[in-house]
């Protein structure tokens, strides 16, 4: 055989080798790609038929997906990370020192740099969150540390500064200093009175303070206590009233209420080992002493839970049934474990009272009531008005208001149930009846156009919505003369 028939053989098999037939082969894709791919499908199926038997899974592990942006990058990001240790593990004996060297060094790097930053860019870094300052009691349930400043947390809401007394409550007044004021209203409640994710002068008791010293020659002799606290209900806060608040001797009290602490106070009642007249809480003695776990102070973890990074893994050990990081001292109690039975359904949102009549929620409501009637009593004996405010979620005014909610997201409500309203009816009835004052914002709500009101992604009020609420009670307060603003000599 010729040489020149050697080189046109050569060229041959060159060109079939770069024929469209033989690239289409070298480009096809890699089977381990394909087995990740559909795993992951059959695996999404498995699950998603197994969590939607589970209540937590269901509404925290895949509605949110579909309904949150967010959530979702969170959830493809999870994904690409799997696709890059899967790829990793096919190509072990190549990849392994360069990955594990540079990848574990960048790893370390990342968090160490993310720390730095955050502790530099955020002036609160050293400041314990609100969380982190939350105790459990076995008096009143849940308390905060006395004397101490916190922030909300160091991610999104750094600046909503909060400090206590040496009472633990939310207000720059000390008991003797409260006293020495002439005029002194005391805020019952829960977080709508506490000023979820808004400062102390944003807030309901705050704006209330001000608008007040408006009135009078003499502003520094107004005050209003803030004695607020996240999830309290009138169980609690009769007791808190007995034990705290009446040796601060208001001349009004106030407690704003809305629906979902008919629920709230039952679930209360239910945990109530004690008895009625002095209530009992079987926390273990550790939770009752602040036990911050050394992590629990990074600001890269504050940051990724804010960024909701870790959201799956919290999802997913709810759905478990395990305790998450995320269980810290003030959220130690089962909030979310919320069950009541009625007519054979299973309720395990704090929403339910807007699906029923109030007939069929007698019993619930007697037991609020009890509460209330009770406070009444107690502020009547120091001498002491007591004002109930009834006050609306978002949707009862506007169904626009806080479309990320998580309870909308949940499906726990739509803003269309039946007895959406029935509340408010059934406080002002159950007040003219027993001569308790009652005063319901819903019209205030319904008639104003500012908006928004809310938080996009929650229905506690913003700054401007506990601005509405505090002038509404505020013109109460001065038409119907239930405080003197007359400054004493």
């Amino acid at each position: 055989m010729t040489a020149k028939n050697t080189d046109q053989e050569h060229t041959t098999t060159e060109a079939s080798a770069r024929s469209p037939q033989s690239m289409g082969r070298q480009r096809r894709i890699p089977r381990w790609l394909l087995c990740y791919v559909g795993l992951t499908l059959v695996g999404a199926i498995v699950v998603t038929m197994w969590l939607w038997r589970t209540p937590a899974g269901k509404s925290r592990f895949l509605r949110e997906v579909f309904t949150d942006p967010q959530l979702r990058l969170v959830y493809l990001g999870y994904w690409c990370f799997g696709l890059g240790v899967v790829y990793f593990l096919v190509n072990l004996k190549r990849l392994w020192k360069s990955v594990l060297g540079i990848g574990g060094i960048s790893a370390v790097l990342f968090f160490v740099m993310l720390e730095l930053v955050g502790r530099l860019m955020l002036p609160s870094a050293d400041v314990p969150t609100l969380p982190e300052c939350g105790l459990a009691s076995r008096k009143l349930h849940h308390v905060l540390l006395p004397d101490t400043e916190m922030v909300w947390d160091h991610a999104r809401y750094s600046h909503v500064k909060i400090r206590t007394n040496n009472d633990g409550l939310r207000t720059p007044y000390s008991r003797a200093g409260f006293l020495q004021k002439d005029t002194r209203i005391a805020v019952l409640g829960d977080s709508y009175t506490f000023g979820f994710m808004v400062n102390e002068e944003d807030s309901i008791p705050g704006h209330l303070e001000i608008m007040l010293r408006k009135q009078t020659e003499r502003p520094s002799s107004v005050a209003v206590l803030n004695a607020g606290l996240v999830s309290y209900a009138p169980l609690i806060e009769r007791q808190q009233f007995e034990d705290i608040v009446q040796h601060y001797r208001p001349q009004l009290t106030i407690l704003p209420l809305h629906s979902n602490e008919i629920a709230n106070n039952y679930q209360y009642v239910q945990e109530n080992k004690g008895s009625w007249d002095d209530l009992h809480f079987p926390y273990p003695e550790s939770w009752t002493t602040l036990e911050q776990k050394p992590w629990e102070q990074s600001i890269s973890l504050q940051l990724l839970r804010a960024t909701r990074v870790l959201h799956p893994l919290q999802s997913l050990g709810d759905a478990l049934g395990l305790e998450t990081a995320d269980e810290t001292q003030i959220q130690r109690y089962d909030y979310k474990g919320f069950k009541v039975e009625i007519d054979g359904k299973i309720e395990t949102s704090h929403f339910f009272p807007m699906r029923y009549t109030t007939e069929r929620l007698k019993p619930y409501y007697d037991e609020t009531w009890r509460q209330l009637l009770a406070i009444n009593e107690r502020c009547e004996a120091i001498g002491s008005k007591f004002l109930l405010v009834l006050l609306p979620f978002g949707f009862h005014y506007d169904l626009n208001e806080a479309p990320r909610d998580l309870g909308r997201i949940n499906q726990e409500y739509d803003g269309s149930e039946p007895f959406r309203f029935a509340f408010f009816d059934e406080m002002t009835r159950r007040g003219a009846a027993d001569g308790l004052t009652v005063v319901n914002l819903l019209p205030v709500f319904q008639a104003t156009d500012e908006r928004p009101l809310c938080f996009v992604d929650d229905l506690h009020y913003n700054a401007d919505g506990n601005q509405v609420a505090a002038k509404a009670i505020a013109e109460y307060i001065l038409s119907n003369n239930l405080i003197d603003l007359t400054p004493t000599d």
